[in-house]
């Protein structure tokens, strides 16, 4: 399946804003209210405090990152594989505590710091390599560190366009729920931001010792 990742190349701020999150005219404080969810609910369940390592994997134009900075105080990395985009993330987050870093599958784990929270929000439905991506978020998460995935039950993979050169999204049939639960495992489900399908999961790292128990 092709996948066009030009899809993820904004030419603005706000055009990035809109990539990151499709604008609702029903919801026109979406994006904001969206984000300040996630973050409340990282707060209320303390996953964060300034101490926490933060890595927001698919940072996008750092939306969640900018909240956190601001309203927390802690450092975040942010990667993602759009160049553009990040060039964007580092305008809009405007802060010295937002260090952004280009992914590429395949991108070396060894020598990076371990980190405490891994983000992963409306991310890996739209990866190229889902399962090349959730062994690196593995690999970067410390033992006891928490792993929160916000996914759609669907793959929507920038796969096409059409005459009107909008994107055409296809599902390659990836169960990211089922992919992520071979490594991690799921310690609490949630719905998100007027949504009851419960699409906000959270995660703890599966290791070999657990796994012994479960077979005794």
């Amino acid at each position: 399946m092709a996948y066009i990742k030009e899809t993820f190349y904004p030419n603005s701020v706000e055009h990035a804003k809109d990539i990151c999150l499709t604008p609702d005219p029903s919801k026109p404080n979406k994006f904001n209210d969206e984000t300040k969810f996630l973050v409340d609910f990282l707060k209320e369940n303390k996953y964060i405090d300034p101490t926490t390592n933060v890595l927001d994997f698919g940072c996008g134009v750092g939306r969640v990152a900018k909240v956190l900075i601001e309203d927390i105080g802690c450092k975040v990395i942010g990667v993602d594989i759009s160049e553009p985009m990040l060039n964007a993330a580092v305008e809009y987050v405007n802060s010295k505590d937002f260090m952004p870093g280009l992914y590429e599958k395949n991108t070396p784990t060894e020598d990076k710091p371990k980190f405490d929270l891994i983000i992963a929000s409306l991310v890996l439905q739209h990866s190229e390599h889902p399962i090349e991506d959730i062994k690196f978020i593995k690999e970067l998460l410390a033992e006891g560190g928490t792993f929160v995935l916000v996914n759609e039950s669907n793959r929507y993979v920038p796969s096409d366009v059409d005459k009107n050169n909008h994107v055409i999204w296809k599902d390659d049939g990836i169960d990211i729920v089922d992919e992520v639960s071979k490594s991690f495992k799921m310690v609490g489900q949630y719905d998100y931001y007027g949504r009851n399908d419960k699409p906000l999961t959270i995660w703890k790292k599966q290791n070999r010792l657990n796994n012994v128990y479960a077979m005794i």
